[in-house]
């Protein structure tokens, strides 16, 4: 990831550039991926690949991720001191 953003006017956390979550064996890589505090949910955005724990492999420029992959992004926000909740 090149850059972790706080974004307060869109009330989002934002990873741009190159952007890697792993998770139990899934690993998502994206150009950027969003956390919307006011909806609690987490986007990837622009050459999207998620790989699942099977090996299987999705490809598409946007994707809505599942409550696992969020809290992990959460988590890493978290421990770079970016606030989440608002």
């Amino acid at each position: 990831m090149e850059e972790l953003v706080d974004d307060t006017w869109n009330n989002r956390v934002v990873a741009r550039g190159n952007v890697e979550i792993r998770y139990y064996g899934e690993i998502l890589l994206a150009d950027e991926v969003a956390y919307d505090r006011s909806t609690r949910k987490l986007t990837a955005e622009g050459h999207v690949s998620l790989t699942e724990a099977s090996g299987r492999t999705s490809r598409t420029d946007r994707l809505a991720l599942n409550d696992e992959l969020r809290d992990a992004f959460v988590n890493y926000a978290r421990r770079q001191r970016m606030r989440i909740d608002r």
